[in-house]
């Protein structure tokens, strides 16, 4: 897999109340969310690419889905 590395200010960490590697874990998913609502990857991709498994949407909270949905 490939790696992406990029500068955020220490203190949106402290601002969104998550750690570095909770931010990260959150980007993945939003990420993931956000190409497979416009089709631009499968449902097996977009659970590669946030880390979880292929039933992704069942295997994350609804709530945690919408939230990232209002992006």
């Amino acid at each position: 897999m490939t790696s992406i590395t990029f500068d955020v200010p220490q203190d949106v960490f402290s601002a969104l109340k998550t750690s570095p590697d909770e931010f990260a874990a959150e980007l993945r998913l939003a990420a993931a969310i956000f190409w497979y609502q416009k089709g631009q990857i499968s449902q097996e991709k977009a659970a590669q690419v946030a880390g979880l498994d292929r039933n992704w949407p069942g295997s994350i909270p609804m709530l945690e889905v919408k939230r990232l949905l209002m992006i």
